[in-house]
């Protein structure tokens, strides 16, 4: 969150900080940029988790397998009941 364009940051959690956000909130000095509110919220977006986590993990099974690219596939049907298994294919399951 940034302080004066996607919200009102509180410092400290108390009473009187709280009566003066909402006091700075509600003037007419205050205001939110929509734009940019949303974009920041974007960066929270399940797609936009989804994938950094999807890089982090390929890297990281990258790094440790010497590989150099990515090993983790897409998730795919593991049962009838719609649950998922991730597959991966590194050289660290390659024995068995």
């Amino acid at each position: 969150m940034h302080d004066g364009v996607t919200g009102c940051l509180l410092h400290e959690q108390t009473v009187d900080v709280l009566k003066a956000a909402v006091q700075r909130v509600e003037s007419d000095a205050f205001h939110v940029d929509p734009i940019a509110a949303h974009a920041h919220a974007q960066r929270f977006d399940v797609a936009h988790f989804q994938r950094a986590m999807r890089a982090l993990i390929d890297d990281a099974f990258a790094s440790a397998s010497g590989s150099g690219g990515a090993i983790v596939s897409e998730a795919e049907p593991a049962s009838r009941d719609g649950s998922t298994q991730c597959e991966a294919s590194s050289s660290l399951n390659a024995g068995g």
